[in-house]
């Protein structure tokens, strides 16, 4: 299993998740995560840094705002 396999996992089990909390460096994590059966590298890490809309949903349960809040300052004096 590579590197996509292991993100769509992380965003589908939130106790899977879990289980890389402590990772505290890139290397950690590529360590536990071949414990676990995925196979991917750093680099893999480094040149995957983007999540899909779709990925943030999942991730999120589907809750995904997506809007900007405008602020006008009145001055009354």
């Amino acid at each position: 299993m590579d590197f996509n396999d292991f993100r769509k996992a992380l965003a589908a089990d939130k106790a899977f998740a879990e289980k890389f909390a402590a990772c505290k460096t890139p290397e950690a994590l590529v360590e536990a995560a071949a414990r676990e059966g995925y196979t991917f590298t750093v680099g893999d890490l480094k040149n995957n840094t983007e999540v899909s809309l779709e990925e943030l949903k999942e991730s999120t349960g589907g809750w995904v705002c997506d809007w900007t809040v405008k602020v006008i300052v009145v001055d009354d004096g």
